[in-house]
C-alpha cells in the first residue's frame, strides 16, 4: 500500500498519474514498495517500453520517460523521510526527451497561411499580426500575449510583419477604439475585453481557427518557428548554389 504521499496540494490530474504509475510499478514487481531496488526498476523500465496501455498502442517515450520522474520523485521524498533507508534512483539521470514536432509547413503552406486573415476587420488584423510575430519573428505566445504598444519600437522587423504592424496601428487598433502610442503601457494584441487575444491560450486557439480554415489541423507557435527556419535554411542553401554556379 502507498504511504500518505499526494497531499491535497497537488492538482487532481497530478495525483492521479503519479498514483497510477506506482501502482503500475507495484504490480509488476509483486512487492512491496519499501523493497524495490535499483535492478526492479531496471526491469520496470523494460517492461514499460514493451507494455501496452488501454487503447492497445505501446507506451509512448514520453509516457516511459514521465513514469520513471514520477518514481524518482516519490523516492525522493519516501528516503528524505525515513521511509526507505536507500534511494534505489538515486543518480539516475534521465535523459531530455526532443519535442516531437509533427510534419513542418511548407513554404506554400505558410504564406497561405499568412495571408488568410481577413484584413477588412480589426481580428483580421489582429490574426494577421500574430502570425508574422510567430513566424518570421519568432515570438512565443507569452511574449505575444505580453507585447506592449512600445515593445517593437527597437527591433528590425521583416518587412511583412512590419507591413502587418502598421496597418493594424492604423486602421484595427483605431477601430478598436484603443489609446495609442502616447499609452504605451497598453498591450498590443488585446483588443477591449482582452479575449481570446488576452491569454496564451486564447492565442493558441486564434493559430488553430487559422489553420482549421485551411484544412491542417492543429498547429501550435513551435511549428510556425521550426517552419520557419527550414524554409530560411532551404533558401540560404538554394542562394548558395547559384552563387557557386555563377
Amino acid at each position: 500500500m502507498l504511504p500518505e504521499y499526494l497531499d491535497s496540494s497537488w492538482q487532481q490530474a497530478t495525483r492521479e498519474r503519479h498514483k497510477y504509475w506506482l501502482v503500475q510499478l507495484i504490480q509488476f514487481l509483486a512487492k512491496d514498495w519499501t523493497e524495490v531496488t535499483r535492478a526492479d526498476l531496471k526491469s520496470f523500465e523494460q517492461h514499460l517500453q514493451w507494455s501496452v496501455h488501454y487503447r492497445g498502442g505501446l507506451y509512448s517515450a514520453l509516457s516511459t520517460d514521465q513514469a520513471l520522474r514520477m518514481i524518482r520523485q516519490f523516492y525522493a521524498w519516501a528516503h528524505s523521510t525515513g521511509r526507505v533507508a536507500r534511494n534505489p534512483m538515486k543518480g539516475w539521470i534521465l535523459p531530455r526527451l526532443q519535442p516531437q514536432i509533427r510534419a513542418l509547413l511548407d513554404r506554400a503552406q505558410a504564406l497561405k497561411l499568412l495571408n488568410l486573415p481577413d484584413l477588412a476587420t480589426p481580428a483580421g488584423q489582429l490574426d494577421a499580426l500574430l502570425l508574422h510575430l510567430v513566424y518570421y519573428q519568432g515570438f512565443g505566445l507569452e511574449a505575444c500575449r505580453r507585447l506592449r504598444c512600445d515593445g517593437l519600437a527597437e527591433r528590425e522587423l521583416e518587412p511583412a510583419t512590419q507591413g502587418a504592424l502598421q496597418r493594424y496601428l492604423q486602421d484595427g487598433r483605431v477601430r478598436l477604439k484603443l489609446r495609442w502610442p502616447t499609452d504605451t503601457e497598453t498591450l498590443m494584441l488585446s483588443p477591449k475585453n482582452g479575449r481570446p487575444y488576452g491569454t496564451e491560450a486564447g492565442l493558441a486557439y486564434r493559430l488553430c481557427l487559422c489553420a482549421k480554415q485551411m484544412g491542417l489541423g492543429r498547429i501550435s507557435a513551435r511549428l510556425l518557428q521550426h517552419s520557419y527556419r527550414a524554409h530560411q535554411l532551404a533558401l540560404q542553401r538554394r542562394l548558395t548554389q547559384f552563387n557557386s554556379a555563377e
